[in-house]
């Protein structure tokens, strides 16, 4: 009987575990850094893969160290939109409609380290795009329609 009683008791204690993990993972709509509904977060992983956005979802969790974008329907991405990710460290935005680059779209993203914007609707990158990233180590561009810009400043 005492077996079974523990037997029972380690089981509800797994299981308040793992809900408490899957609460974490989802984040609650009314944290200001909470999990945006249409993504998934675990950790320092943020992924919006594949939810049909038009644009990056707002309020997204500081900590977050990945974010995957990808395979949405976003055209654009706004200035410093960066800026509430100071950790970010991997940034996939490939699979999308974005067609053009604003100056300063990469700006405060100094940790970024990998930066996926491969098949887009790109058609033009600028030296200064990419300025600010200091610690970038891959840049991923294929599959864009990206045309030589020889003899422009």
């Amino acid at each position: 009987m005492m077996h079974k009683l523990a037997l029972v008791h380690s089981l509800w204690k797994w299981l308040g575990k793992l809900l408490l993990l899957e609460l974490f993972a989802r984040g609650t709509p009314s944290s200001p850094h909470g999990c945006p509904a249409a993504c998934i977060c675990a950790s320092d992983l943020l992924s919006c893969v594949n939810q049909n956005l038009q644009q990056v979802p707002a309020a997204l969790p500081p900590t977050a160290v990945t974010l995957d974008l990808s395979h949405n329907n976003l055209s654009h991405l706004h200035s410093h939109w960066l800026a509430a990710l100071p950790r970010l460290q991997t940034l996939r935005i490939n699979h999308n409609q974005i067609e053009r680059l604003t100056a300063r779209v990469f700006h405060n993203a100094t940790y970024l380290k990998h930066l996926d914007l491969s098949s887009n609707m790109i058609t033009s990158i600028r030296e200064h795009f990419f300025e600010h990233l200091v610690n970038l180590e891959e840049i991923l561009l294929y599959n864009n329609k990206i045309t030589p810009q020889i003899g422009r400043a």
